[in-house]
């Protein structure tokens, strides 16, 4: 085997008849192996000098008990919930978290995965906003396990939301009581948020034979409230506004507000996230909700035990309250 000595621990489990993860935990020392699978990797490694080059930068680094996490905006509600999620779980396993912040920058992303990628890290929870074929590569070759986390994914460990069925939702809830209504959506950088979700909306507008007007906005309030005032230039006789996110919900409420419409009987508003502020302002807003703490748990769960779903899509459901009403 020293003729063809392994790149990554990837080649180490295919000669090895094992996971990724599994060799991962064997050169970090860390997590259960069984006997008989920890002595294959140790066989391969000796036989193909792995050791001496990658394995040995892995563990020179000390830093095992620790876990990478790669989010795209410290501010947002969501990823704040699904931090949480994780840090809860690490709490279980006295195991720290390092964050790499990216600020929706996609050079900074593939970064971060290369960066933590060789720091010994115990695994790599990646919120991806859209995943390039730059991304696969780097993911594929990782030598510790990576767990993308808010997006689909087949080629790595995954846990996604049900993004599609939970705009479907919203959007048939505001079909039945109006037949115009207007969308703000964001970028489709964003895959889960920028064409999932108009997607399922969409689909909703066609089933139901309705009129569906589009606009766009960055992830902000500010956003939404320039957003709604483009909306309604274009279709003033529009009765309900979906916007991709609950930050957004609240530039429409704001524009709404200033120009006397009364909301929830002039103009319906609902969201997605259903953020906890979605409770204090008035009136309160109808949103999609998600389990962002459950899929943050989930995530790390994944890391540790190969015995969870590689893949896993969680269900959302629409909550409607006053501003639907």
């Amino acid at each position: 085997m020293r003729n063809q000595t392994p790149k990554s621990i990837v080649e180490i489990a295919k000669l090895a008849g094992v996971s990724k993860s599994t060799v991962s935990r064997v050169l970090n020392q860390s997590g259960y192996v069984s006997e008989k699978s920890r002595l294959k990797v140790l066989e391969v490694v000796e036989a193909t000098g792995f050791m001496v080059n990658e394995a040995a930068k892995t563990l020179k680094t000390q830093r095992q008990d620790t876990i990478a996490v790669v989010i795209p905006r410290i501010e947002s509600q969501a990823v704040a919930q699904m931090v949480h999620g994780i840090n809860l779980e690490l709490n279980e396993t006295n195991t720290n978290i390092v964050l790499g912040i990216t600020n929706l920058d996609v050079e900074k992303e593939l970064y971060y995965l290369n960066y933590f990628s060789r720091q010994g890290v115990q695994g790599i929870i990646f919120m991806a906003r859209q995943i390039t074929a730059e991304h696969e590569a780097i993911i594929r070759k990782s030598p510790v396990p990576v767990v993308i986390l808010a997006q689909k994914a087949d080629f790595t460990a995954s846990v996604a939301f049900d993004e599609i069925d939970g705009a479907k939702q919203v959007a048939n809830a505001l079909f039945q009581r109006c037949e115009k209504i207007g969308y703000i959506g964001v970028s489709t950088d964003d895959y889960a948020i920028g064409i999932e979700r108009l997607a399922g909306v969409q689909a909703a507008a066609k089933t139901n034979s309705r009129q569906l007007t589009l606009e766009l906005a960055d992830f902000t309030a500010n956003g939404g409230y320039e957003a709604t005032k483009r909306l309604l230039v274009r279709n003033p006789e529009i009765g309900g506004i979906i916007a991709a996110t609950d930050t957004i919900a609240v530039g429409v409420i704001e524009y709404l507000r200033e120009h006397k419409i009364v909301i929830g009987q002039e103009i319906a508003v609902a969201g997605f996230g259903d953020s906890p502020f979605a409770l204090m302002i008035q009136p309160q807003l109808a949103s999609v909700h998600y389990p962002y703490v459950e899929a943050g748990s989930l995530a790390v769960k994944r890391i540790f035990d190969e015995s969870t779903p590689l893949q896993t899509v969680l269900p959302t459901y629409f909550i409607t309250r006053a501003s639907c009403e």
